[in-house]
C-alpha cells in the first residue's frame, strides 16, 4: 500500500522499505509483491521467444480483436 501512496504523491513508487529500481535494458528488474516482497532480476532470455529472428511465415498471427 505504501508504494501506491508514494506513487500517487510523488510519481515514484519507491519507499525505504521497497526501493523501486529504475528500468535498465541491460539489467531488467522488477518488484515482486507477496509474503517475500523484493526486487527480482528478470530472466530476459526467457522472454525472447517471439523475436523477428525466429518468426517464420508459418508462425501463427495473434488476433488483436
Amino acid at each position: 500500500m505504501d508504494t501506491l501512496v508514494a506513487f500517487a504523491r510523488t510519481g515514484n513508487p519507491g519507499t525505504p522499505a521497497t526501493p523501486w529500481p529504475q528500468w535498465n535494458q541491460n539489467a531488467q528488474k522488477y518488484v515482486e509483491f507477496g509474503d517475500d516482497s523484493g526486487v527480482r532480476e528478470e530472466n530476459a532470455a526467457r522472454l525472447d521467444f517471439h523475436t523477428p529472428a525466429n518468426v517464420t511465415p508459418s508462425t501463427p498471427r495473434v488476433s488483436r480483436d
